[in-house]
């Protein structure tokens, strides 16, 4: 924990400037911090990865497909240095203010903050948010018109909410394993609806699993995705879209066995139940 710094503010006769602040902010942090590096996001996600950095990335051990980003001690201490300042920000920002009226402003924010829509903008034929936004293929626009349901199941609308509010899918696991987001439309009411599957990938082609966790009936978006199959789906960062068509015979099997090594629980679900679960093939819309 560091002391409060310095304000440009108490030097007589020089007038306080917004960019007063930051410029604390790059002075407090670390020489290898990265801070004040304009333009270099790949060398500093590069640089958090070698020995001495901020970040740690490892394997998870139960798929090594997936990481286990986590913060070295280095990090923690630059996140609690970061959090002080902040802190410091807050309580000059509030000063001089009625005590009301600083006991109002979380209310306030939480109002204000419940209100953003998190969803990326759709960008003009062209534009691009940088590496992280991915493509979009023919599938664009599921996701951005039309009325949004969601899901009457408590978990799925939880995980639905994380992604949408952070903007990926990494870290959102069922059983620690990882998971895609799949954006459809709903048969029965044309809404637009999002629903969590387990993360079955090959070679740029993704399975989605109707098991419903072995119970005797379809999930609903079955149905869905059989009278409009084409959906987008977020891996990570990167959406685009896809047309599911529902595989069979030496396919499906072929499928089966690559959702079973992703997810073995689909195994039992299968035993659990007559039906034989659907397995959908995903496949990317080219563009243009």
């Amino acid at each position: 924990m560091i002391g409060a710094p310095h304000h440009p503010v108490d030097q007589p006769g020089r007038p306080y400037r917004p960019g007063d602040r930051a410029d604390e902010v790059e002075r407090s942090l670390p020489a290898d911090s990265g801070a004040g590096e304009r333009g270099q996001g790949h060398r500093d996600q590069h640089r958090a990865d070698r020995p001495g950095g901020h970040i740690r990335r490892t394997s998870a051990p139960s798929d090594k497909r997936a990481s286990v980003v986590e913060l070295t001690d280095s990090g923690k201490a630059l996140a609690d240095q970061v959090k002080q300042l902040w802190c410091d920000l807050a309580e000059e920002t509030v000063s001089g203010l009625p005590a009301e009226t600083v006991a109002a402003l979380p209310g306030i924010l939480n109002t204000l903050t419940g209100n953003v829509d998190t969803r990326r903008p759709r960008l003009p034929q062209g534009g691009r948010h940088g590496p992280a936004t991915g493509s979009r293929g023919a599938g664009q626009g599921i996701g951005s018109g039309g009325d949004y349901e969601p899901s009457a199941l408590g978990w799925v609308r939880e995980h639905v909410e994380r992604i949408v509010r952070t903007g990926t899918t990494d870290g959102v696991t069922i059983k620690g394993l990882p998971t895609v987001l799949i954006t459809y439309r709903g048969a029965k009411t044309g809404k637009v609806r999002k629903t969590p599957v387990m993360r079955v990938e090959h070679e740029g082609r993704y399975a989605a699993v109707a098991s419903k966790g072995g119970e005797p009936a379809n999930p609903q978006w079955y149905a869905s995705l059989v009278a409009e199959p084409v959906v987008e789906l977020q891996d990570g960062t990167v959406t685009r879209g896809y047309r599911a068509r529902e595989v069979s015979g030496d396919e499906r099997a072929l499928w089966w066995r690559r959702a079973v090594e992703a997810y073995p629980d689909y195994a039992d679900y299968q035993r659990r139940t007559d039906r034989q679960i659907p397995v959908f093939v995903l496949e990317p819309i080219s563009e243009g």
